[in-house]
């Protein structure tokens, strides 16, 4: 998400990155219990909501940031685009989420279609 805006961040980054890898592996295989589980539900919700804001930010930061370093003056049209994208993005998600399952045709994922024997070959 800095990079961008500090490229020189990068290395200080790696290295803390790769401490944090070590003190968490022996915290999680020594230390803690187990954390409690969770829902497909909380995960699943998260992920549609979460991820697209969090690429619709990346996205706006590294065009604000690469156009101050190219000495451009970003526009407020290049802006507003790039909110209206994340808008689109986010409505499409929660139309989705709102949509309920439509029910399998049949009574059921492992009931034949009416008019089928289902010891008959389909030859």
């Amino acid at each position: 998400a800095f990079s961008p805006a500090l490229p020189l961040l990068l290395p200080f980054a790696a290295l803390f990155l790769g401490l944090n890898y070590a003190v968490d592996r022996y915290n999680l295989l020594r230390v803690l219990k187990p954390p409690p589980r969770t829902s497909d539900l909380a995960v699943t919700t998260s992920v549609l909501y979460i991820l697209p804001i969090a690429c619709c930010l990346h996205i706006f930061y590294a065009l604000f940031f690469y156009s101050k370093q190219a000495g451009a003056d970003p526009t407020s049209l290049l802006y507003l685009a790039l909110l209206l994208l994340g808008g689109i993005v986010l409505w499409r998600i929660s139309v989705a989420i709102a949509r309920p399952e439509p029910e399998p045709e049949g009574g059921g994922a492992g009931a034949p279609p009416e008019g089928r024997d289902p010891g008959r070959p389909d030859g």
